[in-house]
């Protein structure tokens, strides 16, 4: 028999009953009722609501079915909106604004392999995110690189429904040099420059080229 959420199958009721504790963590079914549950006693627009969201959310993200993914982005946009309307979170450990932002955008760019609309909005969250992260400061600026990374991917994308090549060029070299200058680095930052530096090799850039002095495009094409 299979649960609810169609993600798990069991030999029969008291095998689904005995396993409830562990799976009730991640079952999008039971989470939907108690998302529901809070609604009903919180009010839609409560920030514990959308936090509740926000872990639905990546619950669905787990699976790979566009229909998931789709509840997904839905569940986001509308834990966004309550974020905006209240200013705050649920509780001590709920996800950053800048984060819910960078997932909300990483969604919808990946989204955006099917449809160019998806990634132009995708696009749009991932600049707000960015926005917050130069202001933020500590843990908030340490995280702009990867999401200039993620920035220069949509682009790339978005310039290539549109027959154009290496519109994320200008975003990479940004994410480059603001790599250079974080204070403490570690493996993980240090692979992702690695892998800043291929994707500037696959276009043809090296990394030693300078940024134009117009339009940040390292590749200097617009002043050649």
């Amino acid at each position: 028999m299979a649960c609810e959420c169609e993600a798990v199958l069991y030999c029969g009721a008291q095998c689904q009953r005995s396993a409830f504790n562990d799976h009730s963590m991640h079952c999008t079914a039971w989470i939907e009722a108690r998302l529901d549950a809070i609604k009903r006693q919180m009010g839609n627009d409560a920030p514990l609501v959308g936090d509740s969201m926000v872990y639905l959310a990546r619950q669905y993200l787990e699976h790979g079915e566009r229909a998931r993914r789709n509840r997904a982005v839905e569940l986001l946009r509308e834990a966004l909106r309550i974020r905006r309307l209240s200013g705050e979170s649920g509780g001590d450990g709920s996800l950053p604004t800048y984060q819910l932002l960078q997932l909300l955008g990483s969604v919808l760019g990946d989204q955006g392999k099917w449809s160019p609309d998806s990634a132009k909005e995708g696009l749009q969250y991932l600049q707000e995110a960015i926005g917050m992260c130069r202001d933020g400061g500590g843990a908030a600026e340490a995280s702009l690189p990867l999401l200039l990374v993620i920035r220069a991917d949509l682009e790339d994308l978005i310039g290539r429904f549109e027959g154009r090549e290496g519109e994320g060029v200008g975003s990479l070299q940004q994410a480059l040099t603001t790599l250079q200058t974080l204070p403490e680095r570690d493996e993980q930052t240090d692979d992702l420059e690695a892998t800043i530096v291929s994707q500037m090799a696959a276009m043809g850039v090296s990394r030693r080229q300078g940024a134009c002095s117009c339009c940040g495009c390292c590749c200097q094409r617009c002043c050649s």
